[in-house]
């Protein structure tokens, strides 16, 4: 299959902007505590906007994998219509999200459903992520995703995995372990801010970590620079039986380099008149897989397919040279984010103006992602402060294992 046979439009996409110079001396960061204390930005990430050629697969989904390209999408009818009530999605639609995991990836694969996040477009002129909108009775609804990224680095999911697993941890860490995302638009067709997706083996060298800070844990994910040589893909007009499997990390690919490590993904805004009223609404879940023991690796006839396309298709981006050792980079945040952590006056009030001094995760309900409102008050005090457009756009881990499988 060559790729000139996939509908093309182009699109612009939001990036880090790697160029700049604080990136030479300081590592990036989001925080989802606001620093009143220090005054300070609650991210250093700048983007730019790039203009990339998306391929529509539809009809072409089978040319598409997990292991080749880092995502696929498959076909599963949800009878289920109670989004907004996290301790029931948590019930009934985490078991049946690891029994879907089960039948596509192996019944010996252990699965544990730690997360789920909604996510609502702009509508009828509030923007995407506002405390109108997101107080409305429907749910904690965080805005879509709009710079490139991957939710979790490597090193992230084997300090998760630790906490998660404790005495478990060492034999997981032993053999092949995933952290996979699974995604659903709960109002179809999607027609503004879907879901797009970068093939693995083009955006290899376009990482890079960035520091995302939470009350109780900090952790790490990429964020992505452009680069040209990057596919981008998108399923047009996706409608709510179409899931995404994407990979947020895959342990395997350190041993094997043939393997996808993690897809990138973001969305984008479409200029139409008609999809500006029709807002995007979806359903993420995270899930960790593992595989006990390391077994032979053999391809699926999906993968047997993909593999086997057309020259044009994208190979390995060449290695990159080694750049001379550099110090670390500077981590500012870490004496601001203790200083906001102080309850140091012991007042009540204090939990009032700073509900972050005493939040804890809720276990029944993962959805719950108060942070999404606590930059709305930091950002009318500091001048140029961040909105919910940026802030809540990664889902938190709670370690906790929710679902067993």
């Amino acid at each position: 299959m060559a790729s000139n046979l996939l509908k093309q439009e182009s699109v612009c996409i939001e990036f880090l902007d790697s160029t700049l110079p604080i990136y030479s001396t300081e590592k990036p960061y989001y925080s989802n505590v606001p620093f009143i204390e220090a005054g300070a930005m609650q991210t250093n990430v700048k983007s730019v906007k790039c203009a990339v050629s998306l391929l529509d697969i539809r009809g072409y989904e089978q040319h598409f994998s997990l292991d080749v390209n880092g995502f696929e999408l498959i076909r599963h009818k949800a009878d289920f219509n109670e989004w907004c009530n996290g301790p029931q999605v948590v019930r009934d639609v985490y078991p049946e999200i690891a029994n879907l995991l089960k039948r596509r990836l192996g019944k010996e694969v252990r699965i544990v459903v730690f997360d789920h996040t909604l996510r609502r477009s702009a509508t009828h002129g509030i923007p995407a992520g506002t405390q109108q909108e997101q107080h409305d009775g429907t749910g904690n609804y965080a805005p879509p995703s709009r710079v490139a990224h991957v939710d979790q680095t490597y090193e992230a999911t084997v300090e998760q995995i630790r906490l998660d697993f404790g005495s478990e941890a060492d034999k997981i860490l032993s053999g092949r372990f995933r952290i996979i995302n699974i995604w659903r638009p709960l109002q179809s067709p999607v027609q503004q801010h879907p879901l797009i997706l970068c093939d693995y083996r083009t955006a290899q060298q376009d990482a890079i970590p960035c520091d995302l800070l939470y009350p109780h844990t900090v952790t790490e994910l990429s964020v992505f620079r452009y680069s040209d040589e990057q596919r981008w893909y998108f399923m047009d007009n996706q409608t709510s039986e179409e899931l995404w499997l994407l990979k947020i990390m895959d342990s395997e690919s350190r041993r094997d380099s043939t393997i996808a490590e993690y897809a990138a993904h973001t969305s984008f805004f479409r200029e139409d008149p008609l999809g500006i009223l029709a807002p995007r609404e979806s359903i993420e879940f995270r899930a960790t897989l593992a595989v006990a023991t390391r077994v032979l690796r053999a391809f699926s006839p999906r993968e047997t397919v993909s593999s086997s396309l057309d020259p044009t298709t994208p190979g390995p981006r060449a290695a990159a040279i080694t750049p001379a050792p550099k110090l670390p980079l500077q981590q500012p945040w870490r004496e601001w984010l203790a200083a906001e952590l102080k309850d140091s006056d012991g007042k009540a009030g204090a939990a009032i103006d700073r509900p972050w001094l005493h939040w804890k995760p809720n276990e029944d309900d993962p959805s719950e992602k108060p942070w999404l409102h606590w930059g709305e008050g930091a950002a009318a005090r500091l001048d140029g402060g961040p909105t919910s457009e940026m802030m809540g756009t990664y889902p938190v881990v709670n370690h906790r294992r929710l679902v067993r499988s």
